[in-house]
């Protein structure tokens, strides 16, 4: 996945190089455009730096940091979970938003199958249309 967005970026950055406009163009965007691929990129380490794991049980999903502590986690809306991939979009209670991506061959199957229940279920809880 990493490595995706670097080739996306040297694909960017060689398109950048057959625009048709003057030399000192190519290069200011070029340069732009290398450093929204460094900031971005250290964005992505930085987050992924904060998650050890990602813990769904019957009461939710909780966020596990790399120093221990435990930090509940809301599935959001715009969220997607299908068959076997799953986009998403975590709200922490300490303010953190992340967004992952999940395969359900690199994941637990039990907690696979209760991501894709929480998903489901998502909208159907006490006070929900449909829920209890």
């Amino acid at each position: 996945m990493f490595a995706a967005g670097i080739v996306a970026y040297l694909t960017g950055f060689r398109l950048i190089g057959g625009l048709d406009m003057t030399g000192a163009y190519r290069l200011a965007l070029g340069a732009f455009w290398c450093a929204d691929a460094c900031i971005t990129l250290a964005r992505l380490r930085i987050a992924a730096g904060r998650i050890a794991l990602i813990r769904v049980s019957i009461g939710g999903i909780a966020v596990l940091r790399p120093d221990g502590r435990r930090i509940e986690a809301e599935l959001q809306t715009v969220s997607t979970v299908w068959r076997r991939l799953a986009w998403l979009r975590l709200a922490c209670e300490d303010g953190a938003r992340h967004h992952e991506l999940v395969f359900a061959q690199r994941t637990d199957p039990d907690a696979w199958h209760r991501l894709q229940l929480l998903w489901q279920l998502r909208d159907r809880g006490f006070g929900h249309p449909g829920g209890a």
